[in-house]
């Protein structure tokens, strides 16, 4: 895997200074999350959806599966404890930046992910792009139950990663990424994995020369950029400063 980059929108608020102080993400629990469907997924419906649409052999496999309370029940565990680590593939999305970075007033950090930072099994369980589908839990169940015969262990952490990396087709102007981790809360990054910092069309000179501040002395070699309106009408760009 190659390095990953992806963007995190915030506003200037106290949390985003303490996490450049402190070179931390906070990766939340799934009840956390902004959308009360996001990881909330009823694994029975979506087993029911998947019978109706499968072939004798799969409903079989289907039907043990969904009869099977115990690895439900691991599946419902995992749910609960993991992190959750939301990013966007883009920086130009002015939604994003009204939705996440204070109405343009905050900035969006770049990360680049070393292959190694992200091929640590012991600390991150997964990293992907987010499927935009109306039933793509469904669907995933129906074209991976056959692995519930083979490794239940393997077929349950393939699928506690599909809900995790699933969101409504509503939401794909997000374009968003995710890193998932064994457990919720605060965790301390690489300082090198924080490579720019862009500043809203509408964040302040005095929010600016503060985040500058704590970047120029925690960190050696970020760059800035500020978003700017482009010759379209409604266009968003991005140049470097």
């Amino acid at each position: 895997m190659a390095d990953y980059c992806c963007f995190k929108f915030r506003p200037i608020n106290k949390y985003l200074l303490e996490s450049l102080v402190q070179s931390a993400l906070y990766f939340p629990t799934r009840a956390q999350l902004n959308d009360p469907f996001d990881c909330n997924v009823d694994i029975m419906r979506a087993i029911d959806r998947a019978i109706q649409r499968g072939g004798e052999q799969e409903i079989e496999l289907l039907r043990q599966f969904q009869a099977d309370q115990d690895s439900i029940t691991r599946f419902d565990r995992g749910l609960e404890s993991l992190g959750v680590g939301s990013f966007s593939l883009t920086h130009q999305e002015t939604l994003l930046w009204s939705h996440y970075a204070n109405d343009h007033k905050g900035v969006a950090v770049r990360y680049d992910f070393p292959e190694e930072f992200l091929n640590n099994e012991d600390e991150i369980l997964g990293v992907s792009s987010v499927s935009y589908d109306s039933n793509a839990i469904s669907d995933w169940l129906s074209g991976n139950i056959a692995q519930w015969r083979d490794d239940h262990r393997s077929f349950i952490i393939g699928l506690l990663k599909r809900v995790l990396m699933s969101k409504a087709p509503s939401w794909a102007y997000e374009q968003e990424a995710r890193i998932v981790r064994p457990t919720a809360g605060p965790f301390n990054i690489p300082r090198t994995t924080l490579t720019h910092i862009f500043f809203g069309l509408q964040t302040t000179p005095k929010d600016e020369s503060l985040v500058r501040a704590i970047l120029e002395k925690q960190y050696h070699s970020v760059k800035f950029g500020r978003a700017v309106r482009t010759e379209e009408d409604f266009g968003l760009g991005i140049q470097e400063i």
